[in-house]
């Protein structure tokens, strides 16, 4: 931009050299007035009339002598033709007048040019000052020498002349252009219609000022560069133009960088109004004088009311004056860049806002400040994010209590600090024997709760230093920092698991939680955090193998146990897939009828080192380990086989009775897998029972009273195994879609030695078929016990009296042995 007015200064002294050609062209015309010359004479005649007009008398004599000699000459050459060569007269008479008029013609107007040239010259050295004779006659060197083009419109002829078009950048030959159409041709579109108006207009006002325009040339290479023309008209006395001339300037490389001055300062412009940050501009005195849009939404103050005023007074907060002062008055004085720091600021409402401010000087070309830019960056979002990735990182959500990680750090603290003091640190590892328990029954919203609660009883129970935390679902650890020894800390562990077992309501019920819980020493049972709560973890893993609701203190041989653990896990998958199970079934009699009905499938793991292992030994395991899903669905599969067999057999109305978890009986897959079952064997849904715990019932009641009416509506018998192990309440018998209830062996065993029991037992029977159900005896061994189910009333008696649980095939013997009858 600079280099553009600079350009046009330089132009600006064209002018004078411009008025110079001017004033030598009107001198011209007022010769041609003072000399009463014709306006339309020029060229030869115009000579021939100022060499009359003004030459002297011997001049005139001069040419008579001439005149006249010449004509005799002629007259003797003519006469010597005519005489001495006999040629026509006239044909001699033509050939010597044009001889003679072609002399006169070569003479007579090589001279009178020579002599009009010479009056010009005298008469314009009248005329023009001494200054303006040197300018005219640098005029062509001056324009070379600013860079610049001549150029020159004869408005009567069309004539057009620019130099500018010979240098190199436009690449074309002298006088290529030649006529104004021709020069016009070279326009860019764009540009053609606005700079001929802009001329025709100039032409019309008639006026001495000066002709400015801007356009773009096409060069010969076809690109378009950018030239400035300035110009000034030639008028005659009656006010008509004759002439434009001027200058003509590249002024490509200016334009360029104009062009890229508004797009920077346009982008700056739309930086400073639509960036998500504080832009603040000040003077050098310190006034403001930019303040966006955004600087509005954070501050709460608009332009109008900040712009000149002095500093950032107005949004400074109070509690943090002293502070602020001191540094802004230091901005004020140019003393310093701030980079990244931040500082809190008031809004106008009086919300305060964490900005993280930077700063730079405006400086002149002369290195001087002008003026300072302050940019501010609204961090509270981000501030409050690093705090939100620090809770998720370091603390649990659902409690507020530290993770796993915030408690490491803490542990190795505590090492840190108190290494060598003479107290030892402990690791606590509790866990909620009964929360699935919970999650099941009431949901998972009402197990959130519980785990809550549970939080708050542990932070009331354990006082600072000691620290409480959450590592998993219902996985709770306790650092104790304050503890003489392990005994110590046994001691508050029982003390507290005793306060936990209160019970706690919810939705006006009561609910009761255990807790297994296990301990690890530092030094003796590890030197960091990961080791010793591995070892709390198995302790706690002991405890609750062993019988849940209590406290264990680590020792070495508890890991000797956890492997086994682990080993058994780890077979137990191999034996799902490798199929390693069988099905042993024992038989069912109706002993009112003295005849076998059908049998209960029992599952056998046939390991290959151990051979037959109970279910007693692995079916628990499986539940907790998630295994059990897989091993229900063999069952009812391979029982559905069996009873395919017993058929092909010749057998029928004979049933088979299978246990299923309580996490099958919650589950959709069921439903499938019966049904898939049943009908791959081509049985009947009415030859299958299904058997589950009370405790498997309990867990969700609703959503296994759901199940087992889809069940029944198949057509399949349901039976309720152990009643009066579990919970034995009366109250949902007549809410649950069972056909059978069987009685465990504890009810049986004591019947013969015990009337409580044997009363107990005979109410049991009539209250199950009043309510409409079947009632069959477990674990009847002997036959005095036989013989009481018998008077009891019993429908149904199973137990190693009448047969013990064999593998099928020898179960398919018996069958054909005894034709099914007792």
């Amino acid at each position: 931009m600079q280099n553009l007015t600079y350009l046009t200064t330089e132009i600006d002294k064209t002018d004078k050299s411009m008025e110079v050609v001017k004033k030598m062209n009107k001198l011209d015309l007022d010769l041609r007035k003072k000399e009463k010359i014709p306006p339309e004479m020029n060229g030869s005649g115009r000579a021939f009339w100022r060499f009359f007009k003004s030459g002297t008398t011997f001049q005139a004599l001069k040419f008579l002598a001439i005149y006249f000699g010449v004509g005799a000459l002629v007259i003797a050459l003519k006469f010597m033709a005519q005489n001495f060569f006999e040629v026509n007269e006239t044909i001699i008479s033509a050939i010597f007048i044009l001889t003679y008029g072609f002399i006169i013609y070569l003479y007579f107007f090589g001279k009178t040019k020579n002599y009009l040239s010479k009056i010009d010259l005298a008469s314009g050295q009248k005329l023009l000052t001494g200054e303006e004779l040197q300018i005219g006659q640098k005029l062509e060197k001056f324009i070379a020498g600013v860079n610049e083009g001549y150029w020159e419109w004869d408005l009567k002829t069309g004539h057009y002349y620019a130099s500018i078009l010979n240098d190199e950048k436009f690449g074309y030959e002298h006088d290529f252009v030649k006529t104004v159409s021709e020069w016009r041709s070279l326009f860019h579109k764009d540009d053609e219609e606005r700079t001929h108006n802009q001329v025709m207009n100039y032409l019309k006002e008639k006026t001495d000022k000066t002709y400015i325009s801007s356009y773009r040339i096409r060069t010969k290479s076809g690109q378009y560069r950018w030239i400035l023309s300035r110009g000034k008209g030639i008028w005659d006395n009656e006010g008509k133009a004759l002439k434009l001339i001027g200058s003509h300037s590249d002024i490509t490389d200016e334009m360029y960088v104009e062009e890229l001055f508004i797009r920077e300062k346009g982008i700056c412009e739309k930086i400073i109004e639509n960036a998500p940050i504080l832009i603040i501009i000040r003077d050098r005195d310190g006034k403001i004088i930019e303040f966006n849009p955004y600087a509005e939404k954070i501050t709460g103050f608009s332009k109008e009311e900040v712009i000149g005023k002095d500093s950032f007074s107005f949004i400074r907060p109070k509690e943090t004056g002293k502070i602020l002062d001191e540094y802004f008055n230091d901005l004020v004085k140019n003393k310093i860049i701030t980079r990244n720091k931040e500082i809190g600021i008031t809004n106008k409402e009086g919300f305060t806002s964490t900005v993280l401010w930077n700063n730079c000087f405006i400086k002149n070309y002369d290195g001087q400040i002008i003026g300072s830019v302050f940019i501010g960056i609204d961090v509270s979002e981000k501030i409050k994010m690093v705090e939100t990735l620090h809770n998720l990182a370091y603390y649990d959500q659902l409690t507020k209590l530290p993770n796993k990680e915030k408690l490491s750090e803490i542990f190795e603290e505590e090492i840190h600090h108190r290494n060598g003091a003479g107290k030892k640190l402990a690791v606590v590892y509790f866990d909620i024997d009964n929360l699935k328990q919970i999650n099941n029954t009431l949901g998972h919203h009402a197990g959130d709760e519980i785990i809550k609660r549970f939080a708050s009883l542990l932070e009331e129970e354990v006082s600072p230093p000691n620290v409480v935390g959450r590592i998993s679902g219902d996985e709770f650890v306790i650092i104790y920092v304050d503890k003489k020894d392990v005994n110590d800390v046994k001691k508050e562990v029982t003390r507290i698991i005793k306060d936990l077992r209160k019970p706690m309501l919810w939705e006006n019920s009561e609910y009761y939680i255990s807790v297994s819980s296990g301990i690890a020493m530092y030094p003796q049972h590890g030197n960091s955090f990961s080791q010793l709560i591995k070892c709390a973890d198995t302790a706690m893993f002991v405890q609750k193998e062993s019988g849940k609701d209590g406290v264990s203190v680590y020792d070495e041989s508890m890991g000797e146990r956890t492997w086994q653990v682990m080993k058994m896990g780890n077979q137990l998958k191999g034996a799902i897939n490798n199929r390693e199970f069988d099905l042993y079934l024992q038989p069912q009699f109706d002993i009112r009828k003295n005849i076998m009905i059908g049998a209960e499938a029992l599952i056998r793991w046939v390991h290959p080192q151990r051979g037959v292992v109970s279910p007693a030994e692995f079916i628990t395991f499986a539940e907790e380990r998630g295994f059990i899903d897989k091993i229900d669905q063999w069952v009812i599969e391979y029982a559905c086989a069996q009873i395919k067999r017993i058929f092909d057999m010749g057998i029928n109305n004979f049933k088979v009775a299978v246990n299923v978890s309580g996490k099958m009986l919650s589950s959709e897959k069921i439903i499938g897998t019966v049904k898939k079952a049943v009908n791959g064997n081509g049985i009947n849904f009415s030859d299958l029972e299904i058997e589950v715990t009370e405790t498997a019932v309990i867990t969700n009641l609703e959503s296994a009273i759901k199940t087992l009416r889809e069940l029944k509506d198949l057509g399949i018998k349901i039976a309720l195994d152990d009643f009066g192990t579990g919970y034995s309440s009366l109250s949902y018998l007549q809410r649950l879609p069972i056909d059978v209830l069987k009685m465990d062996r504890d009810f049986i065993k004591n019947v013969i030695c015990k009337d409580t029991d044997r009363y107990i037992f005979k109410t049991i029977v009539d209250l199950a078929h009043n309510l409409g159900l079947l009632v069959l005896a477990e674990g009847v061994e002997t036959s005095q016990q036989l013989e009481f189910v018998k008077e009891s009333g019993c429908d149904m008696v199973q137990g190693y009296l009448l047969g013990k649980p064999v593998p099928c095939k020898e179960f398919f013997d018996l069958l054909k042995i005894k034709n099914i009858k007792v």
